[in-house]
């Protein structure tokens, strides 16, 4: 079993390396996905977003999707999933394999975690988070208040 660290890695190069890893047959644990990076210009990265999250319907567009998540779970499982043969009995049992969980869950605190060697972001402007990206399309994550 993998625990992965997305923190400050960019999403595209870490998830084809978490495909390979999840069709090879191992288990992938990513934690921090909410600070992995989309790069390229911060209006191109949020059109992008906004635009699949307005795809709808024309016969009735609140019932009817497709209809994806804001939350940064769900948006980096959904890059990884389309980036395995999710038609084919392999790429569905690899899926299985993928747990994301926004920050660090209390179990696995202390314990080590892999760096994606190759996909680390260089760019020190124009890009975007994921969390960056959830808040501008109108999520709010609500965070346990930490009293003193």
């Amino acid at each position: 079993m993998k625990i992965v660290d997305f923190k400050n890695v960019v999403l595209g190069r870490a998830s084809t390396q978490v495909a390979k890893t999840l069709l090879k047959g191992e288990d992938v644990i990513i934690v921090n996905c909410e600070k992995a990076v989309v790069k390229g210009t911060r209006s191109g990265a949020l059109e992008k977003f906004e635009r699949r999250y307005a795809w709808r319907t024309k016969g009735n567009p609140v019932k009817r999707g497709p209809k994806y998540s804001r939350l940064p779970d769900r948006i980096v499982t959904w890059t990884i999933m389309h980036m395995l043969p999710d038609e084919k009995p392999s790429g569905r049992k690899a899926l299985e394999r993928l747990k994301v969980y926004i920050g660090v869950p209390k179990s696995m605190e202390g314990k080590t975690f892999e760096r994606i060697q190759g996909a680390e972001n260089m760019e020190p402007k124009k890009f975007l988070t994921i969390e960056q990206i959830s808040a501008k399309m109108g999520l709010e994550l609500k965070r346990p208040k930490v009293t003193k």
